[in-house]
């Protein structure tokens, strides 16, 4: 909404001159002009959507197993709700459905200690103002069944009781297909959850890129060089089926984010004899923020574009990939060099959230993915095979058995070979970061000295700092960069060029260089700030 939809449109109008002038490519421009339109459309276009006193529509479904349903719902507020399931009831919500519920709303928990996760920064990042824990299913007022959403999820719902149904198979192999399959994690055994987790491999788990990419080279493989389709047919058999698959997994946005990027990468193959796979990358990345801007801030679209990014440079711009020639040993350095491409690419990302770079994680998906390639097509061959149950089960134990020598596995590489480091990287770090990357795969003098004099602006300016509060009985716990300070009543903290005076028991004065604060926990026992130092 930053410009009338008139203004866009005149803009993207002279920018379709613009092409049409310069390259003469007027089916190109066209196409282009009528995307950026429908964009337009959809920037201006954001209905009020208001629902009834009492009353939340259904954003996400977060968890939905046998125990418990688990979604977050927004009406006057916007609240996480939590319900367990007993017996054989099937009862079970869809996105958009709206829902009638008169309990009590819970505030969001104090966190007991700074030390671990803390939940409650968590669920204010994904906007969730309380929370509510129903003992019986509230009544659902409206549903869109005709909606496409609805039907996708209901496709994967019907997927998820298919695949939970046989009998034979452990309940973790039951979770783990599922999850690999339809992108539904909720039925993951916990400890197996945090083998994947520990091992800096737990993406392998939820359906993105990694997936779609191998699910798009097998089907350009199978079109293009064993059936012998014209490069055209190649483009729409292979457009038609990774939608097909966006609907198995219920249109998630890590799914659609995939498969938009393969798509325009599979037309480029197609419809041009040259084709920059880096240009094609970034411009799916644009169609996406164009559609929905607050993208930028979310985790896995940052994972998902830095590792493709970071691939195609090395890849396609490094050289690297030509310092081994032979084809066995070639195809093993290939796919050394995308492991190490997607690892260095998403590291700075991954320390600027979580303070931690997992080194395990190198090591651990040269083993981990070429099983995971193999777990796809198998489990994709029992979707296929459904209407047989005996060949579908003999399948079944077959991935049952991959699935325990992937355990095996896992817990040999974090008994034996476990690295982590944590380090802390704030926004003018990750900016660096990448900068000098971008420098090192680029290798042009004025691109370096441009990066560099921004590098060191960004460095020399004020930095705007996340710093958690926790008041524990007499104390104060004071979390800074993922490190825990403690300080009692009359000590003071500095920190930089901040500091903290614990002056009185309920009472904390903060000063920095442009102003001080006063934070009383008589309020609350729990402050999280932004402070510029």
């Amino acid at each position: 909404m930053q410009f009338s939809f008139w203004v866009v449109s005149f803009l993207v109008l002279i920018f379709f001159l613009i092409i049409y002038l310069r390259y003469r490519a007027f089916k190109n421009s066209i196409l282009f002009f009528t995307l950026a339109i429908i964009c337009c459309f959809r920037i201006q276009y954001k209905p009020e959507v208001s629902v009834p006193p009492k009353c939340y529509k259904i954003q996400k479904i977060v968890k939905e197993n046998h125990q418990k349903i688990i979604f977050i719902a927004e009406g006057k507020e916007k609240v996480l709700f939590t319900l367990k399931r007993f017996g054989n009831d099937s009862s079970g919500y869809y996105c958009n459905d709206v829902i009638e519920y008169r309990g009590r709303l819970k505030s969001l928990p104090v966190p007991k200690n700074l030390k671990d996760f803390v939940y409650a920064d968590y669920l204010t990042k994904t906007g969730v103002d309380s929370l509510a824990y129903p003992t019986t299913f509230p009544r659902v007022v409206h549903r869109d069944s005709t909606s496409i959403v609805f039907y996708a999820s209901k496709i994967k719902k019907t997927i998820a009781s298919y695949l939970f149904s046989f009998s034979k198979i452990t309940n973790s192999t039951k979770g783990f297909t599922i999850a690999l399959l339809i992108g539904d994690k909720s039925f993951l055994n916990k400890r197996g959850y945090e083998l994947f987790r520990e091992s800096g491999v737990i993406h392998v788990l939820a359906i993105s890129g990694l997936h779609i990419g191998i699910l798009y080279i097998t089907l350009n493989f199978l079109f293009s060089k064993l059936l012998r389709f014209n490069k055209k047919a190649v483009f729409y058999v292979v457009a038609i089926l990774l939608v097909g698959y966006a609907f198995v997994t219920g249109l998630s946005p890590s799914v659609i984010r995939a498969v938009i990027m393969f798509t325009l990468i599979q037309f480029g193959k197609s419809y041009h004899k040259s084709t920059n796979t880096l240009n094609i990358v970034i411009s799916s990345a644009f169609l996406m923020l164009f559609y929905e801007p607050n993208l930028i801030i979310d985790v896995g679209f940052q994972l998902s574009y830095s590792a493709v990014i970071g691939i195609v440079l090395i890849m396609q711009h490094s050289g690297l990939e030509l310092i081994i020639r032979s084809k066995p040993f070639g195809f093993i350095w290939s796919i050394l060099l995308v492991n190490f491409a997607a690892f260095i690419f998403t590291a700075p990302i991954i320390a600027f959230h979580f303070g931690v770079i997992n080194f395990t994680s190198i090591w651990a998906s040269i083993l981990v993915v070429p099983i995971i390639t193999i777990v796809m097509f198998v489990g994709l061959l029992l979707l296929i095979f459904s209407l047989n149950n005996f060949f579908a089960e003999k399948l079944y134990l077959l991935l049952d058995y991959l699935f325990s020598g992937l355990i095996w596995i896992l817990n040999f590489i974090i008994e034996h070979t476990h690295f982590l480091i944590r380090v802390f990287l704030d926004t003018s770090g990750t900016i660096i970061f990448f900068s000098i990357l971008l420098c090192i795969f680029f290798r042009k003098l004025k691109w370096s000295i441009i990066i560099a004099l921004s590098c060191l602006v960004l460095f020399l300016l004020p930095k705007n700092q996340q710093v958690q509060l926790l008041k524990i009985n007499d104390r104060l716990e004071i979390k800074h960069r993922n490190k825990v300070y403690s300080v009692k009543k009359g000590d003071s903290l500095f920190l930089n060029s901040a500091q903290f005076f614990f002056e009185q028991e309920d009472l904390l004065k903060i000063e920095t260089k442009n102003k001080s604060r006063l934070i009383d926990f008589n309020v609350n026992n729990y402050e999280c700030l932004i402070l510029e130092f």
